[in-house]
């Protein structure tokens, strides 16, 4: 019998994942200032705290909660996994002051709106891969330093193979 499973691909279930579109969370794609990203393009789920917050100002939240729970510092080098379109980067960076900061996203749309909003921080780098294929990688490299801290907000279950992934 067929399997309901997305095919996999190249490690990737990139079938189950389909790419989000900004405009549906924000009514417009259109440049911020200077032509470069909008103010903000959020995309999770919010942590709603009051309806007047709007969702920029629940998705804002929701990664700060994150950072907070996660003891967020000066010293620590952060992975964020599914990173969208880089507010979640910026905010870790200017927020919690953390030292570096890189996020890594399977959307190409969203890991160029992440590349520009991210532009001129230091420390900053956005990755566009596939989180397990990503991981993979990271493992078999002995180049690259590690991470003193793993965050996902709102996207782990994009992950075809989350304990392979946290392995």
């Amino acid at each position: 019998r067929a399997s309901a499973r997305p095919r996999v691909e190249g490690g990737a279930a990139m079938g189950s994942y389909r790419p989000l579109e900004p405009r549906v969370f924000h009514g417009s794609a259109a440049a911020g200032s200077a032509g470069g990203p909008p103010a903000a393009t959020w995309i999770n789920l919010g942590l709603w705290a009051a309806p007047s917050q709007g969702y920029a100002g629940a998705c804002r939240a929701m990664a700060s909660a994150v950072g907070a729970a996660a003891e967020l510092g000066a010293k620590d080098r952060v992975l964020d996994v599914g990173c969208g379109c880089g507010d979640s980067l910026a905010l870790w960076r200017s927020d919690f002051h953390v030292a570096s900061v890189l996020g890594v996203n399977v959307t190409a749309t969203e890991v160029d709106l992440a590349r520009q909003r991210c532009a001129g921080m230091a420390n900053v780098e956005v990755a566009h891969a596939e989180a397990l294929q990503f991981a993979r990688s990271f493992r078999a490299s002995t180049a690259r330093p590690g991470f003193d801290k793993v965050l996902c907000v709102d996207a782990l279950y994009h992950v075809s193979t989350r304990r392979e992934f946290l392995a």
